[in-house]
């Protein structure tokens, strides 16, 4: 495969688990041949997930959580997690690994987990974690109904709980109908700053959205 210059300083920073500060827009918003930007996606995927993990939305995301406690369910590799608490934020990563609940179950099996992830179903996590958190998050759900039973037991035990969901919207790859006809937006422009210079691949429509 080859990659610009640029591109190789980001994938070296990723296999040796340091979060980028950006991605070059211009190589994620189309499909160039000549650079194989799918190829450069699995490498991403493969050593640290779906969504694309970069400072210049996370230090702001992190400035926004401030001294809020966090639950992150399917975590996967834990780079998001990682990411967070590198500035600090609160946060417990959980996964269950088994591939049921989302797409994150090979990185265990691979040794290429950020950081200690504990091992319990993202519903348990939250009724064991819930009342004493602020913020779930959710990032890249599969297209079953966890999500959705998710956002009902954060309901059920902290009602005062958000949730950051990062995936695509009604009728992408992650989440189900039912989630998106449960979940309720959460307006606050603060949120929204912090988080808008997220970048998706070249024909993915992940965003982190607010809910509650």
């Amino acid at each position: 495969m080859h990659f610009p210059e640029e591109v190789n300083k980001i994938i070296e920073m990723i296999k040796n688990k340091k979060i980028p500060d950006s991605y070059p827009e211009s190589l994620l918003s189309r499909y160039d041949p000549k650079i194989d930007n799918y190829g450069l996606r699995d490498i991403v995927i493969n050593h640290m997930g779906y969504a694309l993990i970069a400072n210049d939305w996370i230090v702001p995301l992190s400035l926004w959580i401030g001294d809020r406690k966090c639950l992150e369910v399917m975590s996967g590799s834990g780079a998001l997690a990682y990411a967070l608490r590198k500035q600090n934020v609160k946060i417990i990563p959980t996964d269950n690994f088994s591939g049921d609940d989302n797409f994150h179950y090979f990185w265990k099996e691979d040794g290429m987990m950020w950081l200690e992830v504990e091992k319990i179903d993202a519903v348990s996590a939250v009724k064991k974690y819930g009342r004493e958190t602020d913020i779930i998050i959710l990032s890249w759900p599969f297209m079953n109904n966890v999500a959705t039973e998710v956002l009902e037991t954060m309901r059920s035990i902290n009602p005062d709980c958000m949730m950051i969901y990062i995936g695509e919207g009604r009728g992408g790859c992650t989440a189900n109908s039912k989630f998106f006809n449960l979940a309720e937006p959460v307006k606050d422009e603060e949120f929204e700053n912090a988080v808008k210079k997220f970048k998706q691949w070249n024909g993915i429509h992940d965003f982190p959205r607010l809910f509650k």
